[in-house]
């Protein structure tokens, strides 16, 4: 439903962008651009607002039209395939419209919410302060209690779009705590208040930066978002719904499709279409998880992190091989220009990476992914249960009675597809279980229940009998790399959590290996990478068994599901010392395992140069 939804959003805006008022507001930005001032897209907000399609995620009553998040992250992109400058519509409605109607009270969301959906109505952050960056905890703007409001005084800057914003949400301190985190509140202040001076710092990107001085504002006691001095634990759920990567996900897409690629650059650009198509599928699933109501900071900076590198690394790349001649006029220049803050907006990649150091990295014996259908989350459990009482010392294909039992092999012929096949790859390549496994899935694609005197019924029950394809790589179908991917990716996964309990428990100079800010952050942006290739791959195995896969993506996650797993390894046994280059090292086997398992198809660099071939 929420594709079909989806699509019909995304007609509807092509359908306006194209129409004749459009071309007018169209031919305004663009005359604007020339004469080097900052376009102002309020008339096409509006435009579009009045057809309700700014904020199609938001209760009807509010002016939305109660469709999924999806939606809402397609009219992003939507916005910025047209050209339509979108980033006050992304401060608007994503982040301070969000913001309002999770955490803002009856009265302001009645004020201010059909305005922000009209498109009459604007507004903008003011977090930031020169002196303070990332640590909002320092900031040093404060507001003191004059009657029954407040009254505001200090400077923010680096917010953007603010000369054509209505409102500001902004942060003060209100009193001094026991902790920093503590004594701070959130203000919706109207730009055009007594006090209120806004002038601009010039930036390399597009739009320039705001510096806004706040001399002795006053508000009412209405203007207070949330409980006074209790605004941090608000700001940090808050920033979950900045860092969705919508936004850089749909600019990456944009320079790839815009940019000539030549022939010598295949697998570069290849490599860059799977990692943007995995950005897509980080930010997908992050808008799925609050339009639940489940707000998970760590994944969202982890979906923030992947989503914001992989954009810089693609405006940075096409700036390198791109012919300026075949690309629209300005928009390579502006790509490089805008480069540098895809990753500090919203919160710095190492920001990012120190949250996810802290709290999401994972154990052997760690809890299964959160997130999944209650079907997936039972075949993993029992599966894991099975791989992990066998090891190396058991004989060739000894579990594979257990998987037979558990239905293993039936997998496609009792209709659950692909998206079960993966998950089950995925447990067995945690423990490095295949012996033949893979290639016996290939085997049986497309093989309904057998005769009772085939060989293959033979894996209906608990005979051990190995089919081999025979298939070069050249013939392997889409699923087969789908599968062998996710078997990477879990292998990846089981190496991963072996290292970070060894990170956790071997010390160096007297303190965890973990709490050298370099090992951390390492661990960080593997975990990262394995999300990324995961949600692809859950991504691509629902795209196969919908009918609408493109293959060519399945030769890019295998790639990156293979340069994921020989990545971690190495790193793993780096981390381990001279004692992960022992037999009992539990990372040896391993880093011994991956090469082989990435050479069975192809080349990682065929395999992207596969994935980068244009239509």
């Amino acid at each position: 439903m929420s594709f079909q939804s989806t699509d019909v959003v995304v007609k509807e805006i092509r359908a306006v962008l194209a129409g004749e008022q459009a071309r007018g507001l169209f031919a305004a930005v663009a005359a604007d651009r020339s004469a080097g001032r900052e376009p102002d897209p309020r008339p096409l907000y509006r435009l579009l607002g009045d057809r309700g399609l700014l904020a199609v995620n938001w209760p009807a009553a509010y002016g939305g039209r109660d469709l999924p998040g999806r939606c809402a992250a397609a009219v992003v992109g939507e916005l910025i395939a047209a050209g339509v400058p979108e980033v006050l519509h992304t401060l608007s409605v994503q982040i301070c419209g969000n913001f309002i109607l999770a955490s803002g009270t009856d009265e302001q969301r009645a004020a201010l919410l059909p305005g922000l959906a009209s498109g009459a109505i604007t507004m903008t952050v003011l977090y930031s302060e020169a002196d303070v960056g990332s640590d909002l905890s320092t900031l040093e703007t404060r507001a003191e209690r004059a009657g029954t409001g407040w009254r505001i005084t200090g400077r923010k800057v680096y917010s953007v779009k603010t000369a054509f914003a209505d409102y500001g949400l902004v942060a003060a301190r209100t009193s001094t705590e026991v902790t920093p985190y503590q004594g701070i509140s959130l203000f919706l202040v109207p730009l055009d208040a007594p006090g209120i001076t806004i002038g601009t710092l010039d930036s390399l990107a597009d739009e320039d930066f705001a510096d806004v001085r706040l001399d002795g504002v006053e508000v009412p006691s209405v203007a207070v978002v949330g409980p006074v001095g209790g605004a941090w634990p608000l700001i940090t759920e808050a920033l979950a719904l900045e860092r969705t990567g919508v936004d850089y996900v749909a600019k990456a897409d944009l320079w790839l499709r815009t940019v000539k690629v030549p022939d010598a650059a295949r697998a570069d650009y290849g490599r860059l279409r799977t990692r943007v198509a995995a950005a897509h599928a980080l930010a997908a699933r992050c808008v799925d998880q609050l339009d639940s109501g489940r707000v998970d900071p760590v994944g969202a900076a982890a979906t923030k992190y992947w989503t914001s590198e992989t954009a810089r690394a693609v405006a940075w790349w096409c700036t390198d091989v791109g012919d300026p001649a075949a690309l629209r006029p300005g928009r390579l220049d502006s790509a490089y220009r805008e480069a540098p803050g895809l990753t500090l907006s919203a919160g710095t990649s190492e920001m990012m990476l120190e949250l996810v150091a802290n709290s999401g990295l994972p154990a052997p014996d760690a809890d299964l992914p959160a997130g999944e259908e209650p079907l997936a989350v039972e075949l993993r459990k029992a599966v894991r249960a099975i791989a992990t009482a066998y090891d190396e010392r058991d004989p060739a294909r000894a579990c594979w009675p257990e998987l037979a039992k558990l239905g293993a092999f039936q997998l496609g012929a009792l209709g659950l597809g692909l998206r079960a096949q993966v998950v089950c790859c995925a447990e067995l390549g945690r423990e490095l279980h295949d012996d033949g496994f893979l290639d016996t899935l290939t085997a049986l694609d497309g093989v309904d229940e057998p005769e009772a005197d085939s060989d293959l019924s033979r894996l209906w029950t608990d005979e051990r009998e190995v089919v081999r394809t025979g298939r070069d790589a050249a013939a392997v179908p889409a699923a087969a790399r789908i599968r062998r991917a996710a078997w990477l990716c879990g292998l990846a996964a089981g190496c991963l959590a072996r290292t970070v309990q060894r990170a956790r428990l071997r010390e160096q100079f007297g303190r965890p290996l973990i709490a050298n800010q370099d090992v951390a952050f390492r661990l960080a942006r593997l975990k990262i990478q394995h999300d990324a290739a995961w949600a692809l791959i859950t991504e691509l195995a629902g795209r196969q068994d919908d009918g609408t896969l493109q293959e060519s993506l399945a030769a890019g996650v295998l790639a990156e599901a293979g340069t994921l797993a020989v990545t971690t390894t190495r790193e793993a046994l780096q981390l381990h010392g001279a004692f992960g280059m022992t037999a009992q090292s539990p990372v040896s086997r391993y880093y011994l395992a991956a090469p082989a398992a990435v050479a069975a198809d192809a080349p990682a660099a065929d395999l992207y140069a596969e994935a980068g071939e244009q239509a």
